[in-house]
């Protein structure tokens, strides 16, 4: 038998790349699963479990599973020789041994892989092979650290907009334990009545902070403001109407959700909103406000068919007072401060509470009883978060803020920026118009891109990916585009109406795909003169 050099590290890539999402689809399907493959010295090593469906020829089921992995990972096709362990799952009607062992060489793959009663495709029909992948996004709540610096920055930013529309803003926050510092440059700050430290012990009170071990104390905490004014050469490049800034931006759009989104973040973003909502409501009452949440979900030929996991790391009170106890607060009490019964929040009160009460409302559609694993606070116990356990910084979670990791991103963050730097605006202007091509149902994804340079009134370059789903080219619909839509920077504000207080609600739960934003809205206009340059 020939020996083969296999890099150990390039095959396990491979492996966990393409061969985790084939066997979720033959779980869809029932049958058989692979537990383990390894190669060594041009070997293949391969740990089966199998059930009844494939009683009736355990054996050319596995030159099944093989054919199956080598059409994920051609790599695979250059090895000789296969040795194989074969167990049977429990129930299984595979009478005794229980386990069963082959040999397989490459010759008998070629020779013997005709269908089994199989959905899964052979080595010979791997062209027919459907596409699998795992695709997953985060979210993370209003109570998360950096969220929190988010909020205070958008919520400055709206301070000085509403007093002057006018007004040029970078805000950055930086939290820490009982620690806040608002940084940042305005043109107005010299005559301005706005009071950041009031702003933002507000905003963190909404989001729930607002007692003692929650995780940031807003009464006794320490805040430091180092706003300043905005550079003069900034201000007089910008005061033609050119970009505030250089640099890059995306926007997305697809037809999985009504709303445009990719569905792992849209419903990341909504498991987080809803169980920020329960907490508010009182309806789960142990609930503190530092929250993540990540989704994965199961893609078969591009198209999303259910939910692979789910995690969830929520902050909660470590017990709940019974009813008259002698501490007065809203149901948490620090250890040692209590007298009378309370009622220990447990990881599986806590994990059935959230399945049932805010995952499964919210994904029921792409839940599988089988298939969807729940995650939730893998790490034990989180009673400690907020502030108190990790800085947050403004601008830290950009993937977050957009699409999930779905289309490109330029790397600005949003928050705390008025309109005039693009890193924000021109992002919501590429949204805009993805949204529309979508809408419109040139594409089923669109991607749209966009540069700039400081002081200058047009955009460097626009750009469009059709991403292949379109009977149109990019260079078909750019000239459309061009002329439908004002990408310079004024524009941009104009056709959006930036220059107003609208910014808070955007920094949390994502800017993107959630109605009451202007470049959410579609406009019939624009949608019936884009069907009519296409058709």
């Amino acid at each position: 038998m020939k020996t083969l050099n296999f890099d150990p590290e390039k095959v396990k890539s491979i492996n966990q790349k393409y061969v985790h999402a084939a066997d979720k689809l033959y779980r869809m399907h029932g049958g058989l699963s692979s537990d383990l493959l390894s190669v060594k010295d041009g070997v293949g090593h391969l740990k089966i479990s199998i059930d009844s469906r494939w009683k009736k020829d355990p054996y050319r089921s596995v030159l099944h599973i093989i054919n199956h992995r080598i059409g994920y990972a051609p790599i695979l096709a250059e090895i000789n020789q296969w040795q194989v362990v074969v167990h049977k799952n429990a129930g299984s009607e595979i009478k005794k041994p229980s386990t069963l062992q082959f040999i397989i060489d490459r010759s008998e793959l070629e020779d013997k892989s005709g269908p089994v009663d199989s959905p899964i495709p052979t080595l010979k029909n791997k062209k027919q092979s459907p596409s699998l992948r795992l695709v997953s996004a985060e979210s993370v709540s209003e109570g998360h650290p950096d969220k929190i610096a988010d909020q205070v920055s958008d919520a400055v930013l709206d301070a000085y907009l509403e007093e002057n529309p006018n007004a040029r803003v970078a805000c950055e926050c930086l939290i820490s334990e009982n620690y806040l510092v608002i940084a940042g440059e305005v043109n107005t700050v010299s005559n301005s009545r706005v009071d950041p430290v009031s702003i933002a012990k507000e905003v963190i009170g909404q989001i729930g902070y607002e007692q003692p071990g929650y995780g940031f104390d807003i009464d006794e905490a320490k805040y430091k403001n180092i706003i300043h004014r905005q550079s003069q050469e900034i201000a007089n490049s910008v005061s033609n109407g050119g970009a505030g800034d250089q640099g890059l931006m995306f926007g997305y759009a697809c037809n999985e959700t009504q709303n445009y989104m990719p569905l792992p973040i849209f419903l990341a973003h909504r498991i987080l909103e809803r169980l920020a909502e329960l907490r508010k409501k009182g309806t789960i009452p142990w609930l503190l406000p530092d929250a993540k949440a990540q989704v994965t979900v199961l893609y078969i030929d591009d198209k999303p068919q259910v939910i692979d996991n789910i995690v969830l790391s929520t902050q909660h009170m470590p017990y709940l007072l019974d009813a008259g106890s002698a501490y007065h607060g809203s149901g948490y009490a620090p250890m040692g401060h209590y007298s009378g019964g309370v009622k220990k929040i447990t990881k599986e009160l806590l994990k059935n509470t959230i399945i049932e009460q805010v995952i499964k409302p919210i994904c029921g559609d792409y839940i599988s009883d089988k298939e969807t694993e729940y995650i939730i606070n893998p790490s034990g116990s989180f009673e400690i978060g907020g502030p108190e356990a990790d800085t947050g910084l403004t601008g830290r979670k950009i993937i977050v803020d957009s699409y999930g990791g779905a289309a490109p991103h330029g790397g600005g963050a949003f928050s705390g920026k008025d309109p005039s730097k693009v890193d924000r605006s021109a992002a919501y202007m590429a949204r805009y118009v993805a949204k529309h091509i979508v809408a419109a149902g040139i594409a089923e994804k669109c991607t749209v891109g966009l540069s700039y340079a400081i002081g200058k009134i047009a955009p460097t370059s626009v750009s469009i990916d059709l991403h292949r789903t379109s009977k149109f080219t990019e260079n078909d619909l750019l000239p459309v585009v061009q002329e439908l839509f004002d990408f310079s920077v004024e524009g941009i504000i104009q056709t959006l109406d930036l220059k107003r207080p609208i910014y808070q609600n955007t920094a949390a739960y994502g800017h993107f795909g959630r109605e009451g934003f202007p470049w959410e809205t579609l406009i019939p206009d624009i949608l019936n003169k884009l069907k009519q340059y296409t058709s």
